[in-house]
């Protein structure tokens, strides 16, 4: 699935106005660090929101939440796939960074 797909079946699974819609939406236009610091807040808001549905299917049975609950299970999954992802990618961005950095403080010595 990729990122365009994940932040679709957000937008299908949630409503607008609701905050994972928003943070979805925010997430596809921001840079790694901003998309992974939304992403992070989303995942925290699908497990509420996993609980919270599960809950409802425990205590009231008569009201099947399975489709809910599998479109939560399945967004929560992805969000941890891009979580890494965009982790890895953050990390890379920051040693590329550092490493610049080095090379400019050397060539600075340097004289160049």
């Amino acid at each position: 699935m990729t990122e365009s797909d994940f932040i679709k079946a957000i937008q299908l699974l949630f409503p607008k106005g609701n905050p994972l819609r928003e943070f979805a939406d925010f997430v596809s236009k921001g840079n790694s660090i901003e998309k992974l610091t939304s992403l992070l807040f989303v995942k925290d808001r699908l497990e509420s929101e996993y609980k919270l549905a599960a809950f409802a299917q425990l205590y009231s049975p008569n009201n099947n939440h399975t489709r809910y609950l599998e479109g939560i299970s399945s967004a929560l999954s992805e969000c941890n796939n891009r979580i890494v992802q965009l982790t890895d990618k953050v990390l890379q961005d920051e040693m590329q960074k550092k490493a610049l950095d080095n090379i400019r403080e050397i060539m600075n010595r340097s004289g160049f």
